[in-house]
């Protein structure tokens, strides 16, 4: 499977196949953080990344 980068990020230029892709690397120039850890208030781009860091906070590990 051939992977093409057909859409641009239009502040820095970085290739992505897929628009969703995008928006999520669009977040690194925003700043965005909209997942809030109900803890201790640590914030993150991704939801997968607040329930990783949620696991801190009781005995599971994340590996």
């Amino acid at each position: 499977m051939l992977h093409t980068t057909n859409i641009s990020c239009e502040i820095c230029g970085k290739g992505f196949s897929q628009i969703c892709d995008l928006n999520v690397h669009k977040k690194i120039h925003t700043g965005e953080r909209p997942f809030s850890c109900q803890s201790c208030g640590k914030s993150f781009s991704q939801n997968k990344y607040l329930i990783c860091h949620m696991k801190t906070h009781t005995s599971q590990r994340p590996f």
